[in-house]
Formats: structure tokens, sequence, C-alpha cells
């Protein structure tokens, strides 16, 4: 077998370096926020729509930690949501959100099915939906709350997702009848309702 080489060059990948900041991790946690909530709206429930849930959490506790402590090396955390979540508890231990039980019962049962390739793999694992979509979307959007705060939470509006986490555009296709963010605002709106 031919030896890999240590650099390749990408054909079908634009690849660029750039530092883990809070700023790129809550974009990206964006990104798979979205990704997850119009493919579970779209009934698409099992395998990779699931694993985005944990995945777009385990983004936003980083951004959290990077944000409040820019010295924290948030990759040795690895996909461990529940180190994570003890690490927001410690940095912020009167924050009511990370107090919250059901919440914590969330977070807990999501790092165990993340660790489970059950979940990867889209075989006997799916998600009870309603529930999970009413306490995965409240969850993310407190979250996005804590990191960028009330008034900027409020400014960006969309529930504090970022205008560039939905691709640079808002329409597929260029379809202006099928808006993306109006969808995605408007199941969280189903979902959650009473936002700040």
């Amino acid at each position: 077998m031919e030896k890999i080489k240590e650099k390749m060059d990408y054909k079908y990948f634009k690849k660029r370096k750039m530092p883990t900041t809070w700023e790129q991790l809550l974009l990206t946690a964006d990104s798979d926020c979205i990704a997850f909530i119009l493919l579970s709206e779209c009934g698409m429930l099992e395998s990779t729509t699931l694993w985005m849930a944990p995945h777009s959490i385990e983004k936003y506790l980083k951004s959290y930690l990077l944000k409040s402590d820019p010295t924290i090396n948030v990759i040795n955390y690895s996909h461990n949501l529940m180190k994570l979540w003890a690490k927001c508890i410690e940095i912020s231990p009167k924050n009511c959100l990370f107090q919250d039980t059901n919440y914590r019962a969330f977070v807990e049962e999501i790092h165990m099915e993340n660790n489970n390739t059950q979940l990867r793999y889209s075989y006997g694992i799916e998600i009870k939906d309603p529930i999970f979509i009413k306490t995965y979307v409240p969850l993310s959007c407190l979250l996005r709350l804590l990191i960028l705060g009330k008034k900027q939470f409020r400014q960006r509006g969309s529930y504090g997702l970022c205008n560039a986490s939905f691709g640079g555009s808002t329409s597929f296709f260029e379809n202006p009848k099928i808006n993306v963010k109006e969808i995605v605002c408007g199941i969280i709106a189903r979902a959650y309702n009473g936002l700040p």
C-alpha cells in the first residue's frame, strides 16, 4: 500500500488555517443547528441528522468556554459533553442554565448517544419527536443567548442565529418562495415560545 503523503494537494476542498475562536465555534454550531432543524422538519430523524444535535451543543459549550476564558484549550475536551458541561458549571456556578436538571439530563443522554456507533451508522436509534426538538431548540437558543449576551442576541434577530450560518443565501436555489431563515425561525417559534 502506498504511503499517505503528509502534505496533500487538495482538489475538492479549500483548506484554510484558522485559529479556533469562540466566534468560529459559534458560527459552525449555528450551521449544525440549522441543518439539524431543517432535516428534522423534513422527517429525517436518524443518522447524520441526529448526530448534528450533540455536535452543535458541543460547539456552543466550547464557544462559551473560550469566550469566558480564551486560555482554555477546548480541544482537550474532545467530544465529551459532560466534561464541557461540568467546566461551564465551574466557570459560571450560579448560571441557572447549567443548574437546570432537565437540560443536564438531556446533555447527558445525547452525550451517551454521541459515543454510540449506532447513532453514526443509523440503526436502532431515532429521536422521540417532538420532545427532543422541544428540549434541543430552547437549549441551543439559551446557549446562544449566554454566549452573545442579550443585546447582541436581539440585534441578530433570528433567535440569535448568525446570517452567515445560513450559507450566504436564505433561499434554496435562489428561489424566493422557499426561505430557509423563515422556515428555521418558524420551527424554533413552534418548538419554544417566549424566548427573550
